[in-house]
């Protein structure tokens, strides 16, 4: 059962399992992913994934907005990294510990930023260049390269 948000990083260690690590690192490569997308990638089952997220929210490490549609409805779960998953992810690639401030300002931007749709556009082409070589036993799909001109590649990301 998830602990609540105010336990400590290493009392949610335990919970975090080996699919979990590599959604916190796509979370940190690609800043943000739609449901369905963490869904295609990571998780056979449709509402195991939801049930997941869940429960990765509860713990803080993931965190999640999303808009309405015109028209009604909404849009789907956009999903980032919550202030535990920053945390995670700063002690596993030895960066500096992020503030609380520092953690919520990445969602706060993205839930603000007019190429949004840019973004998750982009995350798609990965996701499914990395769905489609899991298909075809060709393993996984490294960071996404835009082309900037004739002389220099860039992964999206870096721009």
């Amino acid at each position: 059962m998830p602990q609540p948000r105010s336990a400590g990083l290493l009392a949610i260690y335990p919970h975090i399992t080996s699919r979990d690590r590599l959604l916190l690192q796509l979370l940190d490569d690609h800043q943000v992913l739609t449901t369905d997308q963490i869904h295609r990638i990571l998780f056979h089952a449709r509402r195991t994934c939801q049930i997941r997220l869940g429960e990765l929210a509860a713990l803080g490490l993931l965190d999640q907005f999303r808009f309405p549609r015109d028209g009604g409805g909404s849009q789907p779960w956009h999903w980032t990294l919550g202030h535990h998953g920053h945390r995670f992810q700063a002690a596993a690639h030895q960066r500096p510990e992020p503030t609380l401030r520092a953690s919520r300002q990445p969602v706060q931007r993205l839930s603000a930023n007019p190429h949004l749709t840019h973004l998750l556009t982009t995350n798609e082409l990965f996701v499914r260049l990395t769905t489609h070589a899991r298909q075809h036993g060709e393993g996984r799909v490294g960071p996404v390269v835009v082309r900037v001109d004739d002389d220099e590649a860039l992964p999206d990301h870096h721009r």
